[in-house]
């Protein structure tokens, strides 16, 4: 999956997304091989430059960075502002979606 994004990164690179879905790899893999937080967050930072500041996917993968980095509060910060961006786009599923995933890279609190 990773080879895919990154080919798709090369071929296109202005193309909006492709940075957050390399991101989120790098952020969330179980792999370590593949694991490079601060590689993710630089490529969200990007995605989110090109977005103008829209992309809630790449407010999400800052998120999944800042947690693999150990920066928790950060992360639950960026997650929530990903979740209130996706809605305010009217993206329902889609913050649905971030919702749901940040059981993936965030801790459980007691």
């Amino acid at each position: 999956e990773l080879s895919l994004y990154q080919r798709a990164l090369e071929l296109a690179p202005a193309l909006p997304g492709v940075r957050s879905e390399v991101g989120w790899i790098y952020a969330t893999s179980k792999d370590e091989r593949f694991r490079d937080p601060v590689v993710a967050l630089r490529l969200a930072e990007t995605d989110l430059r090109i977005s103008n500041d829209q992309s809630a996917r790449a407010i999400e993968v800052q998120a999944a960075a800042r947690a693999a980095l150990g920066e928790v509060d950060e992360a639950e910060r960026l997650a929530a502002m990903a979740e209130a961006q996706a809605l305010s786009l009217g993206e329902e599923q889609l913050a649905a979606e971030i919702r749901e995933r940040r059981t993936e890279y965030l801790p459980e609190r007691h």
